[in-house]
């Protein structure tokens, strides 16, 4: 979790998540990691740079007026 208390939308990004997530892709580089919590299009390239693959985006989407442009906008960060 990208975040400290999960079951609540729009929480702030813990960035100790970082360094958790390299150490397990030096550890383990063939596991995919997931994160969930926090993703934003602040988050999304310190979250790629670090090593996860897979990213749940939630209230960062269902917030805005334009969900598909966010979706859109979200695509062409990866």
């Amino acid at each position: 979790m990208g975040i400290e208390k999960v079951g609540f939308q729009g929480q702030e990004f813990n960035k100790k998540v970082l360094e958790n997530i390299k150490i397990l892709k030096e550890r383990f580089p063939d596991l995919v990691i997931s994160v969930d919590g926090g993703v934003n299009f602040e988050t999304v390239p310190l979250l790629i740079e670090a090593g996860a693959m897979k990213l749940i985006i939630g209230s960062t989407i269902f917030n805005t007026d334009d969900i598909v442009g966010t979706i859109e906008e979200f695509k062409n960060l990866g």
